[in-house]
């Protein structure tokens, strides 16, 4: 793709609200109207004017995502009449325009994120533009359609070799599909071709976290940190690690400095107080728990109603926790970590029985099947003196877990 070309549709794109002619193209790049219908023609199949409209359209259909009406959307992108814009986006989108913004509502897609649809009709018209490949495959991932997402990936590497963020991205799918080899030499290449290598190593780094390789995770990270990487997950996640370490006086620091990086969320206070408990610093966790509290009772999300259960329950305020989680039960009734913390005050209880049900609900509705409810709930069957179901659970948490890590309640 040469300069010039790139150029002209980087002027195309800031003006695309504007009447945009051959002559002002031709005026803003320099070119006869003839060179700029050459030029144009050797990169796109589309003839200029067509491309044009038909980016118009693409970016009224993303403008949908506002709260104008659609004669206003259709006004800004040049259409003056209904029946010319309803014609012109019936012919990309096989759907009226109303019809498409009445999907977008019911699929709450109201953010900012592009959907596969309109990045299709994108990459029809810029088919050499590496970040349209790069923004879909991100989407296919988050679906969870792990091939097309490489093959998007693939062609973002192809259009752009030296795209570190393809490279980490490509190398994260496929450490999601448990070929590490593959996953592997995508982030050494990141890192290769990477100007600013922080970003590589932080995400290498955040995949050997999820998938509890605390040594690998922390190398990675130290070294992202060490870089500049300054952002509030890289220091969150370390500071999880050193705590599973028990090096409770790093903890602190790094949920310290995760919290001045802006990330003032309950979970973090409820961690750190984790970490001051363990040395003996009662008063700043019992200062933490109840900064928790305040920021999880602003307002009434599931995940609230789960900080502010577990504020109370270092607190040892086993009543007031067990009514957060059952308004957050109540609230989100598939939220399988809600059973799980809720099992675990009913266990400190000696409640079993409760706890039971609690972990066999957390089982039912876990989509992904984790091994830390099979094994809360064998030691409940254990207390009870029902030794074979512990045994069986006991095995279940070994196949699903052979490292051996879950997490305590």
């Amino acid at each position: 793709m040469t300069a010039a070309y790139e150029k002209i549709i980087k002027y195309i794109d800031e003006h695309i609200t504007e009447e945009i002619t051959i002559d002002d193209l031709s005026r803003f790049a320099g070119y006869s109207k003839w060179n700029i219908y050459k030029l144009f023609n050797s990169h796109n199949s589309l003839s200029v004017m067509e491309y044009i409209r038909k980016k118009k359209i693409s970016a009224a259909a993303y403008a949908m995502r506002s709260d104008k009406k659609l004669y206003d959307i259709a006004l800004d992108y040049g259409y003056e009449t209904h029946a010319g814009f309803y014609k012109a986006f019936q012919s990309m989108f096989s759907c009226s325009p109303r019809d498409y913004k009445n999907n977008l509502l019911r699929s709450n897609i109201m953010d900012k994120t592009r959907t596969v649809e309109e990045l299709n009709k994108l990459i029809e018209l810029e088919p050499n533009n590496a970040a349209l490949y790069g923004e879909r495959g991100n989407i296919y991932n988050r679906m969870k359609e792990h091939g097309k997402a490489i093959e998007d990936f693939n062609k973002t590497i192809e259009l752009k070799p030296d795209d570190t963020w393809a490279y980490c991205r490509r190398g994260s799918v496929y450490f999601e599909m448990g070929e590490i080899e593959k996953s592997e030499t995508d982030f050494e290449k990141a890192i290769e071709v990477a100007a600013d290598k922080k970003q590589a190593y932080g995400l290498r780094g955040h995949n050997y976290f999820e998938s509890n390789q605390y040594a690998k995770a922390l190398e990675d990270l130290n070294k992202a940190i060490e870089l500049n990487i300054n952002q509030s997950w890289a220091y969150n996640m370390r500071a999880i690690i050193y705590q599973q370490q028990n090096q409770h006086e790093k903890a602190v620091e790094d949920y310290t400095k995760t919290i001045e990086l802006g990330s003032n969320q309950a979970y973090l206070y409820n961690d750190r107080a984790k970490s001051y408990f363990a040395l003996n610093q009662n008063e700043k966790a019992d200062a933490d728990l109840k900064k928790a509290l305040e920021l999880s009772s602003n307002s009434n999300g599931v995940h609230d109603y789960m900080h502010r259960g577990m504020s109370y329950e270092q607190l040892k305020q086993y009543d007031k926790a067990l009514q957060s989680y059952n308004k957050g039960i109540e609230l989100y009734p598939n939220f399988e970590w809600m059973y799980y913390i809720r099992g675990g005050v009913y266990f400190k209880l000696t409640q079993y029985e409760k706890a039971i049900e609690d972990y066999t609900k957390a089982i039912e509705v876990d989509t992904v099947q984790t091994a830390w409810p099979y094994l809360q709930r064998a030691y409940c069957y254990d207390a009870l003196k029902q030794y074979n179901k512990a045994e069986s659970d006991y095995n279940k948490s070994i196949e699903l877990d052979p490292d051996g890590f879950t997490p305590t309640p």
